[in-house]
This record gives C-alpha cells, structure tokens and sequence, in this order.
C-alpha cells in the first residue's frame, strides 16, 4: 500500500500543477505569490488568458452594470503589476497570499459622462488585464489603446474597489470600449441615430449617440 500511495501523490501534484491559465513556464498561483515575472536572464514567456465574461443582451443592460460610463481621451499608457485581490488558502498551500495581474494602466481626461460621478475636465485612470512588461505578456482579448484615442468606456468601480484605492477597471473586452464618431468636445453635436465603432469585433451590440443620450437622462 505505502509504495501505491508513493507512486500516486507525484501523479496527483503533476496533475494540480496543470491546472489555471495557459503559461509557457509557470500557473498564475506562482504569479500570485509575488514571483510577477521573469528576470531578465530568464525566457520571455506568454500567457493567453481565457475568462468567460459576462455578455449583456442589451445596452441598456450594459449600462445598468456598470459604474460609469465615460468619453475619454487617452493621455498616456503604462504597464504593472497589480495586486487585484487575494488568494484562499488551498490544501495544498494554507497560506493567504495576494494576487498580481499585469495590467494595462492609462491615464484619460474625462471630456465627458455620462453615467457616474467623474466630470468633464477629470483626468483619471483606467485599467484592464493584459499587456508587456519585462519577459512576460499577458494577452486578455482586449485591443490596446493608443495615446490620442477618442474613446467611449463602460467602467466597473465598485465599493471594494474605490476603498482600495484602485482605478476603474474595463472588464469586458467585447462590450466596453467604443470609438467616438465626433471630432468636437461635444458629442451631443452628432446625430443622434450615429453608431458608435467597437473595438471588439465579436461585440454583438449596436451604441449610439442617442444610447449615450438617454444613459445620461438627456433624453428620454
């Protein structure tokens, strides 16, 4: 029975091992312990993150889940590591440890909102999941943002996060960015029927100026 047990436990290990993110090197709990990234001398390495985000069916559903709803301009991007939460002791490892995530970290001004308590003039951060930074790339499903971008966002603020002092966050790489079809400081100047281009081509729903309209209760 002892040499059964012996043969079995590697087996199990192995098999534990394998499990969570797709990771050249390592699983994200190793990540999660405060071992961010790679040193230089080490192999770059790539993880592709796979999370099933949670669809809505509909903008105005869209609207009602998130925390603010924000027209920005894209000042200045950086990449970290983040400590997003903290990790449950398991039985494999009984001790509490936080959890670092490779972030895309912007800087915007707020030029205007919608839904929320920024205003227009606000200069803020945003940030979601993905990204290069030393030897390791993470990529989410999120298309990156380039400085001068003219951007509408659908941000998830909430308690825990506000009293962590962290930044909005862009949860949904399908249904939460947008391009700005206006060229002035006021959308409002557009025509009200005018589409909104997402950035996710797997995105299914259809922004207008007159859906940002009424999110902000401008009309009915």
């Amino acid at each position: 029975m002892k040499k059964i047990l012996i043969l079995i436990m590697p087996l199990m290990l192995l098999i534990l091992g394998a499990c969570g993110r797709v990771d050249e090197s390592r699983n994200s709990e190793e990540i999660g312990r405060g071992d961010t990234y790679a040193s230089e001398e080490e192999e770059h390495r790539t993880e592709w993150v796979s999370i099933d985000y949670h669809e809505r069916d509909s903008i105005e559903e869209l609207a009602e889940a998130y925390h603010h709803v924000v027209r920005v301009k894209v000042l200045s991007k950086t990449y970290d590591m983040v400590n997003v939460g903290v990790r449950l002791p398991t039985i494999s490892d009984p001790a509490y440890a936080p959890i670092y995530r490779l972030m895309a970290i912007y800087e915007v001004l707020i030029l205007e909102s919608f839904k929320g308590f920024y205003e227009a003039g606000d200069v803020i951060r945003v940030m979601h999941e993905g990204g290069s930074l030393a030897n390791l790339t993470v990529i989410t499903g999120f298309a990156p943002f380039e400085i001068g971008d003219d951007l509408v966002l659908f941000l998830w603020h909430d308690e825990n996060a506000i009293e962590r002092n962290m930044p909005p966050m862009l949860t949904n790489p399908n249904q939460a960015a947008y391009r700005s079809p206006s060229l002035s400081l006021d959308i409002r100047m557009v025509n009200h029927g005018t589409e909104l281009e997402s950035l996710s081509p797997r995105n299914t729903l259809v922004l207008t100026v007159g859906d940002l309209l009424r999110i902000g209760g401008e009309v009915d």
